[in-house]
């Protein structure tokens, strides 16, 4: 627990973030992924899915679906983008996350 506190407040000594680590129902952004952890394992899943439909099937679409109100444009938004800018074969990928209106 103690991990997941100091990456929200940030290293001891320093000031805690300026804005509030929680964004309401509205999903997180790829701007607030420091405040977004706990899906390593997804993000995770994820890179993997694109990396076999780049492989194996020449690219394509990879579909995440999911109850309502479960975090998958956070999931995208906050952790697949971001990973994806990290990653040796995506890095060079323009992402686009589109959502409807509410």
């Amino acid at each position: 627990m103690t991990d997941c506190l100091d990456q929200i407040e940030g290293a001891p000594g320093q000031p805690g973030p300026p804005e509030c680590p929680y964004p309401g129902t509205g999903p997180f952004s790829e701007d607030q992924k420091r405040y977004f952890f706990g899906r390593d394992q997804d993000t995770q899943y994820l890179l993997d899915r694109l990396r076999q439909r780049q492989q194996y099937r020449g690219g394509g679409p990879v579909v995440l679906a999911a109850a309502s109100g479960t975090g998958k444009s956070s999931l995208l938004a906050a952790g697949l983008i971001p990973a994806l800018g990290r990653t040796p074969g995506f890095a060079a990928l323009k992402t686009i996350l589109a959502t409807p209106e509410p």
